[in-house]
């Protein structure tokens, strides 16, 4: 007993490592220039020890780069939840499965002229992110991009 309460053995300890401070902050900014909606609902700095990176432990700086491919890809307006990303992590890319002759459709079929609409969308969002007239500039880009 220690104060008073019954010592309980302690949990095991997990097989999965956390994702190191670099990983994680690596894919913080990525989500925060993907969709802005991400650093109100996640604020912009993360804890290593939330959710995030706990749903994540275990992935590779490879899978979490696979997952932000299929998350641009998947045409998502807002970010997914953390259980979601690791999916996407660990889920083919629609570029590895054209490479592997694979003939699998997602739900919403994404043409790989989309595919390149939709980076140079995010490339703009990237470059234009606190100007002053970022919301004009970024309706004239998606104008320009989209028709």
């Amino acid at each position: 007993m220690k104060d008073g309460l019954p010592q309980t053995p302690s949990a095991p300890k997990s097989e999965k490592k956390l994702l190191d401070r670099e990983l994680i902050l690596f894919l913080w900014q990525a989500l925060a220039d993907m969709f802005g909606s991400f650093v109100p609902q996640h604020g912009s700095r993360p804890d290593p020890r939330n959710v995030w990176a706990a749903a994540l432990a275990g992935l590779t700086r490879e899978q979490i780069q696979r997952g932000l491919q299929n998350c641009a890809d998947s045409n998502r307006e807002h970010a997914p939840s953390a259980p979601v990303f690791r999916h996407m992590c660990m889920q083919k890319t629609s570029d590895e499965l054209m490479t592997q002759g694979v003939n699998l459709l997602p739900a919403k079929v994404v043409t790989k002229d989309q595919r390149q609409k939709n980076r140079e969308y995010a490339r703009a969002l990237i470059e234009n992110r606190g100007h002053p007239d970022f919301e004009k500039i970024m309706k004239q880009k998606h104008k320009e991009i989209f028709g």
